[in-house]
């Protein structure tokens, strides 16, 4: 045999599923950080199937850093085109009913278990004044997607501020995808600002009383951007009744009065995207809830739900929908007998945010179950009084950890 040959031989013993006769039909619904992590976990003892209409994928961590004009938008490109190991329909799942999962095109794929990753859907309808098809000049920039469409359009508009001129940020109520999301893209903008239009103003109108990691934030404020960042609380005039975007506007309207903006980010509320709703999987409050350690469907028997469309403890997180991935694919093989018990269910969960390029601001926790629930097991954050040293050393493990993440999962 010819070098080139032996070497795809090996190759190929490698990427092949290793499947005896019992092994499970898997559906893997939708390719993110959840879907992939399944499986990848699955693939050695599975007949897997991943049905995802998008071979790109440009991943919401690190997206800030694009925002900001820090990184080029190929820094959170993905593809989903050499995946050799199992079958891929490309194509959108519209439901999935018990044993199967009802195409667009009318067609179906079954399966014996089925491990659903749909990901969150804004809620484009609830703000007065707002509807979806004003994303193109009030971008949410929240959703990578297959295109990165947002994350372009809200990178020119604050690459192309006027000078002086106000950002503001409007983000959700809780829950929704990323917590800490939204105070780094007012860091990461307050960044640039500072080298290229110091006079700016961001002002962030936030309906929530408190935030995630707000005093390791608010400190990195004061030190890095003096009184460029404002952030307001609910009660501090934080509650938004209505947008007025007529002729070009980008007008606020709070009850203590409107707030006019020259770049206008508007997140709107979440909740488990449409296929999730359309199959029964999710419940009154928008999101799917699931068996514990298992991430099963209280809903559907057989049907394991995974990342920020689960209702659970953990964070809305790329870190937790992995964790949470692999999780549901073990289960699925201890059901069949193909894996041994992988007894202790420890999950984990890890968000590394930027409050300046040299900046971080860690979190990594551990989940269990107790009294038959996740809960909290331990976390650990960057010190309040971190040093220099260190504040630097958690923002290059921010990129290390997305750099890692997405080559185990994408390759």
């Amino acid at each position: 045999m010819r070098r080139r040959g032996f070497l795809k031989a090996i190759l190929l013993s490698f990427s092949a599923p290793a499947m005896g006769g019992n092994a499970p039909r898997v559906a893997v619904v939708g390719g993110g950080f959840g879907g992939m992590a399944a499986l990848r976990e699955l693939r050695q003892h599975a007949e897997v199937t991943l049905i995802e209409p998008h071979s790109a994928y440009f991943t919401c961590p690190a997206s800030n850093l694009v925002v900001a004009g820090f990184r080029p938008l190929s820094h959170i490109r993905r593809t989903r085109e050499n995946i050799n190991c199992c079958r891929v329909v490309r194509a959108r799942a519209v439901r999935v009913l018990p044993g199967k999962v009802a195409l667009e095109d009318g067609s179906y794929v079954e399966f014996d278990r089925a491990v659903v990753a749909p990901g969150v859907a804004p809620d484009f309808d609830a703000m007065p004044g707002f509807s979806a098809g004003d994303i193109r000049n009030v971008p949410h920039a929240w959703l990578g997607g297959a295109d990165g469409a947002q994350t372009q359009i809200l990178r020119r508009q604050i690459l192309q501020a006027p000078p002086g001129g106000v950002f503001i940020i409007l983000p959700p109520d809780a829950p929704y995808s990323c917590q800490p999301a939204p105070y780094e893209r007012a860091s990461l903008a307050a960044a640039r600002f500072m080298q290229v239009n110091p006079r700016a103003k961001i002002i962030v109108i936030d309906p929530k009383e408190n935030f995630s990691k707000q005093t390791l934030f608010a400190e990195a404020w004061r030190k890095l951007y003096g009184g460029m960042i404002e952030w307001r609380g609910g009660e501090a005039g934080g509650i938004v009744e209505a947008l007025d975007l007529r002729g070009g506007k980008k007008v606020v309207e709070t009850e203590f009065g409107p707030e006019s903006a020259d770049i206008l980010n508007y997140i709107p509320p979440q909740k488990a995207a449409a296929l999730a709703q359309a199959s029964g999987l999710a419940d009154g409050s928008g999101w799917c809830p699931v068996r514990p350690l298992t991430f099963e469907s209280r809903h559907m028997s057989g049907v394991y739900v995974v990342g920020d469309a689960a209702a659970t403890v953990m964070p809305k997180a790329a870190s937790a929908a992995q964790s949470q991935g692999v999780a549901a694919a073990r289960a699925i093989l201890e059901e069949f007998g193909l894996l041994e018990n992988s007894a202790g269910g420890v999950l984990s969960a890890a968000c590394y945010s930027l409050a300046g390029t040299e900046y971080g601001l860690a979190s990594e926790s551990r989940y269990h179950l107790v009294d038959g629930a996740l809960a909290k097991l331990t976390e650990e954050l960057t010190p309040p009084d971190a040093a220099p040293a260190r504040l630097k050393q958690d923002a290059e493990k921010a990129d290390a950890w997305h750099s890692r993440i997405t080559m185990e999962l994408f390759g």
